[in-house]
């Protein structure tokens, strides 16, 4: 996510941080906007307002979280929990 950050951040863009961070494992990058980082207590707010706040979803090969992040969308739109569709 830094390099993304980063190109937004060169760009004169502004950069959100929607970040789950258990017992001090990450910290935000330089490239993150202040004002828009935000940090959980628990994995599953991160996710709802991810989604909630989601125009359009990317999805680039990743690892686990990446995945797990996927099928909980597609599951959410194949259930047709959500309240709008999302592109």
């Amino acid at each position: 996510m830094e390099d993304a950050n980063r190109g937004a951040a060169d760009a004169g863009g502004r950069t959100i941080r929607p970040q789950y961070q258990p017992a001090d494992e990450q910290r935000p990058n330089a490239y993150v906007t202040r004002e828009l980082s935000f940090e959980f207590h628990y994995f599953f707010m991160r996710k709802l307002w991810f989604r909630a706040l989601a125009r359009a979803l990317v999805v680039f090969p990743g690892g686990f979280g990446t995945l797990d992040e996927l099928t909980e969308i597609l599951t959410l739109a194949q259930t047709r929990k959500l309240q709008s569709p999302i592109p």
